[in-house]
């Protein structure tokens, strides 16, 4: 039933996948009042999140139980989902996509993908068996917007992100174009081994404008508003997308992932 499931409501169909397949919600509120503080929240999100995967690793996460029927005794619920949500990576393919997962296990080394001003860069979150402390990814994530934030936009046939918002068969032949070069073999490596995506966006409305509805700061979530704002700060082949920017923040998944077996 799973594999079926996984394949004929999700692999097979080729529709781009945000709006059509990769879901999301916004979180509370938070009003930040310096570009610090807002880098200062979303290194509490990586931490959390590396927190999460090393409960993960441990096998210490509590197991979930289901209610019996008429009072009878609670049932295990299948776990294996949460595996696949640091793990995980859709790869575009010809009339079907793979789903691709990495062993649970430690790894001495990892990091997470940071997307800002078009721009994408490789951060490490954890370096020789060592977790990194919540001060060292706040000055990354510092210079790394500081630097990002001095360079001119990327012209829009520049923007590989852009790429996995296509339909996933016209992906998949483009990916596979990309693939011909050494550089952009690591650079996809790199985004498809990563632990999740960090999206820093730009406002794409007047910062005084409290009253955003709902639908609006959705649509900011989910699709980066078009390319006229923070689409290419999105890279909707990854499990997980933490994107944050003056007003909010706000969390993505891809649907895929989060399938599990009955068993």
């Amino acid at each position: 039933m799973y594999q079926w499931w996984l394949e004929d409501m999700y692999l097979k169909n080729m529709l781009p996948l945000p709006v059509n397949s990769n879901p999301g919600w916004v979180f509370p509120k938070q009003k930040f009042e310096t570009i610090e503080s807002m880098l200062s929240y979303m290194t509490k999100l990586i931490i959390g999140l590396c927190n999460f995967k090393q409960n993960l690793e441990a096998q210490t996460l509590p197991e979930e139980l289901a209610g019996g029927r008429s009072g009878g005794p609670k049932m295990p619920l299948c776990m294996i989902q949460y595996e696949r949500l640091l793990n995980a990576y859709r790869k575009p393919g010809n009339g079907q996509d793979s789903l691709e997962c990495t062993k649970i296990d430690p790894r001495n080394n990892e990091h997470v993908v940071v997307m800002v001003n078009t721009y994408l860069y490789k951060m490490p979150i954890k370096v020789d068996s060592k977790w990194l402390s919540f001060q060292t990814i706040l000055k990354m994530l510092m210079q790394i917007h500081e630097e990002a934030s001095e360079l001119d936009e990327l012209p829009m046939n520049q923007r590989a992100p852009l790429l996995t918002s296509q339909a996933r068969n016209v992906w998949f032949e483009t990916r596979s174009q990309l693939l011909e070069t050494e550089e952009n073999t690591q650079a996809l490596e790199s985004i498809e081994s990563c632990l999740f995506i960090v999206c820093l966006d730009h406002a794409p409305q007047n910062p005084t404008d409290v009253e955003r509805s709902q639908k609006d700061m959705f649509k900011q979530m989910l699709t980066g508003m078009g390319t006229r704002f923070n689409g290419s700060n999105r890279w909707f082949d990854k499990t997980i997308q933490v994107s944050i920017q003056d007003l909010k923040f706000f969390k993505q998944l891809s649907q895929t992932k989060r399938t599990c077996s009955s068993n």
